[in-house]
Order: C-alpha cells, then sequence, then structure tokens
C-alpha cells in the first residue's frame, strides 16, 4: 500500500515493494504473479480493513460507523489511494472490475447490515446511496487533502447522509 501510494500504480515496481517490506524480490514474486496479483491484494486488505472499522464502531452513533471509515488520517489516505488506482484498472480489466462489483456488494451489505435493513431492495437502495456518498467525500479527500481535512470530510458526509439515516431510523422506529 506505501508503495503504491508512493510511487503510484503506473511507476511501482514489485522491486519497490519489496524494498518498502523489507523482504527480496523474490518473496513479493513469490506471492505475487503479476503487479494485478499485488493491487488485488492490496484492494482487498484496504477495503476489509474499512469494513472492519465501520462494523467496529461506536454503535451509539447512525453516523460514526460510516465517518470512521473516511481519509482522515495517514493510513487512511493511502488505502483510498490503493481503492482509486484499483478503481481505475477496474474499468479496463474484467478481472478486477468483478472484484470490484463484488467489493461494492460487500461494502453495501455491511452499511446495511449496520442499518439494521433486512430487505433486499431497500437495502440496495438506502446502503447504495450511503455508500456513494462515502465514495464521493473519500475520493475528494483522497484527491486533494489539503482542502478536505476532518471537519470537512465529517461535515460533508454528514450533510449527504444524515437525511438518509434519519427517515431510516423513523422508519425502524415505525415497525
Amino acid at each position: 500500500i506505501e508503495a503504491i501510494y508512493e510511487k503510484g500504480l503506473d511507476q511501482v515496481k514489485l522491486t519497490d515493494v519489496a524494498k518498502q517490506a523489507g523482504v527480496t524480490t523474490g518473496a513479493v514474486t513469490y506471492y505475487f504473479e503479476d503487479k494485478d496479483a499485488l493491487l488485488i491484494a492490496a484492494f482487498e486488505w484496504s477495503c476489509n480493513a474499512h469494513l472492519e472499522e465501520m462494523i467496529s464502531a461506536d454503535s451509539e452513533s447512525l453516523l460514526e460507523p460510516f465517518l470512521v471509515a473516511l481519509p482522515v488520517n495517514r493510513k487512511q489516505r493511502r488505502q483510498w489511494a490503493v481503492w482509486l488506482a484499483f478503481s481505475v484498472r477496474a474499468q479496463t480489466s474484467k478481472r478486477l472490475h468483478r472484484i470490484y462489483v463484488d467489493h461494492y456488494r460487500a461494502a453495501e451489505q455491511t452499511v446495511a447490515d449496520i442499518l439494521g435493513i433486512t430487505d433486499p431492495e431497500h437495502a440496495k437502495q438506502i446502503a447504495g446511496q450511503v455508500v456513494a456518498a462515502m465514495d464521493g467525500v473519500g475520493l475528494c479527500a483522497t484527491l486533494n487533502a489539503a482542502q478536505w481535512p476532518l471537519d470537512r470530510q465529517r461535515d460533508a458526509l454528514t450533510g449527504l447522509i444524515s437525511g438518509v439515516l434519519a427517515s431510516e431510523q423513523g422508519r425502524s422506529t415505525r415497525k
């Protein structure tokens, strides 16, 4: 993740990854057949870390699980940069596109689970809105971190999803 962030996906070499990890290039090529395999591993690790952060967040607040996954620190900015590199590459690779779609479904399901939505169609609609808002704020903050500090990210995401969450909370209390 660090090597991809520092060099960019197009410029990073497996030797850069090996150097960053403190291992030999042979060790890297033993586990990763090519750059795409490395990117897949970095993407999956980053996405799983975000989902775990969301699941582990303070459950007292409906917003907090979504706010904790924003790129507000060095580690998260690098993870988001990997997500962005993967997303761009997934446009032209069927293999990466399938992985991206699978991840997106998992993210939507995680959001639906956090919100307690069990109806699949409703979950897809509401969770899709939350994930899309997170993606938008995360993209802005990843590409322009200086203009998107923590407070601006939190305010933007809150503004984008608070209505959705409020209506969802009202819906669950009416049941």
